[in-house]
Order: structure tokens, then sequence, then C-alpha cells
């Protein structure tokens, strides 16, 4: 058995699907060297038809294999009466994106919980792209001497080719207002990803701005996994993950992919509106070519006007063919 190592790294299942699962998720994690564990036993999905947590069951088979291992457990809840259960058994605990973005959930378990209670509370940014509702949430804890730890998961944007976009500027401007330290703050790469092939530059740009703590989704078998199977790496594989002081290159790539798939969406859109624009000019026998507004237009574009005369070259050509 490997040394157990500092509290850097919380790694586990999405699910606890059964007794046979989590067990072997424990055992495989603690052999890797870490004893910090993390399983979903409440997991209500869009579609109610889907695995929906295992509930008052889950928080039996970790009473059960507490006995049996030694490892610290972390979960997520949403409500009153998940706190209550959970008290049950030794947890920490984190708060989700949907609940942290609701005043009154967050008002409801902040009134609820005291401080000291539990060793960790997790409150993960909400859904939309705005730190002032990240930072309401984590302040009435706060304000009530209650010791959080964020959990930076990204946010929802259509465009990006992450699950989530992590938009770092955003977390640095919360982690700012609030003074928190870059070590008080936990990156969940596997929600950002939302792929385990993507996971590794999400850790590694991660570790390059000074974040080292991280909340992994990591199963004995991910693609038989009854949620989140895409994002959840073999635990045994954790290696090929997650590794310090990796140069983020790979990051930075995708970056540009990401940008080039957004430039060649909207170039698309644009040719679009230049054919529209040469059927009314046919249909009221105008010219294709406009000298003045092509000068005010370039007069925008700065550095990249030599961008701009191939794409006008382009919009030309396309209102010609009409």
């Amino acid at each position: 058995m490997k040394k157990l190592r500092e509290n850097k790294l919380i790694l586990g299942p999405c699910s606890i699907e059964n007794k046979i699962q989590f067990e072997q998720s424990i055992i495989e994690i603690i052999k890797e060297g870490y004893s910090h564990i993390r399983g979903g036993i409440y997991k209500p999905r869009t579609d109610p038809n889907k695995f929906n947590g295992l509930g008052i069951e889950g928080i039996d088979i970790v009473r059960e294999l507490q006995k049996r291992h030694n490892f610290t457990f972390y979960t997520e809840i949403s409500n009153l009466t998940q706190l209550e259960q959970i008290r049950g058994i030794k947890a920490n605990i984190w708060i989700g994106a949907r609940s942290s973005g609701d005043p009154f959930t967050m008002a409801q378990l902040s009134e609820a919980i005291n401080p000291g209670e539990f060793n960790f509370i997790g409150i993960k940014n909400p859904i939309a792209n705005d730190s002032k509702l990240w930072i309401g949430a984590i302040s009435r804890f706060l304000n009530k001497g209650i010791k959080v730890n964020p959990i930076f998961r990204g946010f929802i944007n259509p465009h990006s080719l992450y699950r989530n976009e992590p938009n770092w500027l955003e977390l640095e401007d919360f982690r700012i207002n609030l003074e928190f330290n870059k070590s008080d703050i936990y990156i969940d790469p596997s929600h950002i990803a939302g792929h385990r092939e993507l996971l590794k530059q999400i850790i590694d740009y991660s570790q390059y701005l000074g974040y080292e703590n991280f909340i992994i989704e990591a199963h004995p078998c991910p693609e038989n996994a009854l949620t989140d199977a895409d994002q959840q790496i073999r635990i045994k594989d954790l290696h090929k993950y997650y590794m310090p002081n990796h140069a983020p290159i790979d990051y930075l790539r995708y970056e540009f992919d990401n940008i080039d798939n957004q430039i060649i969406s909207l170039l698309n859109k644009r040719k679009a509106l230049s054919e529209e624009i040469g059927i009314v000019k046919k249909a009221y026998d105008l010219s294709i070519t406009d000298p003045i507004r092509k000068s005010l237009v370039m007069s925008k574009w700065g550095a990249y006007k030599n961008v701009y005369e191939e794409i006008h070259s382009q919009s030309v050509f396309t209102q010609i063919k009409i």
C-alpha cells in the first residue's frame, strides 16, 4: 500500500451504485495512496427515469464500509432532508451548482448547519456565469462563521467545447472579492471537461494557474457507470491524468480550437447574411461594392485589416454569384 498523501485530491465515483461497486472504489483509491473519497448518494436527474441515486440505502452502505475501511467520505446535499439524513454518518459535504444558484436553498442550509459541524463544506459555483451569485451563496455561510471551500466547476456556455466553460477570469474575480487563497479552492475538472479525454489539460492548466486541489470523478469501470460515464476515469489510470507541474500546452491548444470553432461559426453566419444582402441588391439594382461602407468597417479592424480584406472579398464573391 502506498503512503497516504495529503488532502489535495478528493477522488471517487459520481454515484454510489451498490455496495460492491463502492467498496471496490474505496479499495482501489486507497491502493493509489488516497483516502478522501467522494460518492454521490442523492442524484436527482433531468430525466426521472434514469438512476436517481440510492438515498437512504447509500447512507447505509457508507456506514457499513466506514467500519471496514479507513477513509474520509464526501457527498453532495441539496436540501434540509438530505442534510438531516447525512448527519447519520461521518461525512463531509458539498452543495452543487443547481442548489448554490438558489438563494432560498442556500439560506435554509446556511441556517441549519452549525459552525464546525463538518470538517469540509464545499460550495460549487452556480451554473450561470455570474460570480456575484456565487459570492452571495458563500457569504451566507461566512457570515455565520462557517468555513467554506469553494469548488469551481465552470459555467454553462453552449458555444464551448467543454461541458462547462472554465472562465478563469470570473474565478479570479470571485476569489479576490471574498479574499480566498488559491489553496482554499478546489477545481472540479470532471464537470468542466465533460469527457475524460479533456480532463488532463484542465488539470494541467489549473496547476499552472496555482490551483492544486481537485475533486475528480473516478470509477472502477467507467464505461458501465450509471451516471456521468463519459467524464469518469478509471481509478488505476489516475496517473495518466493527474501529475504535478505539467506544462499546460494541451489546454492552450484546445483553447485555440475553441476560438477557431466560434470564428468559423460566425463566418458561416456572415456568409448567410452576404447571400441575403446579395438578393436585396439584385432586387433593387444596387451596386455590389460600397467603398464608403467598406472604409467605415475597415477602420474598426486595426491590426486585422488583412483579415477583413479576405472576408470582404469572400462576401463580394458570394453576392456576385446571386
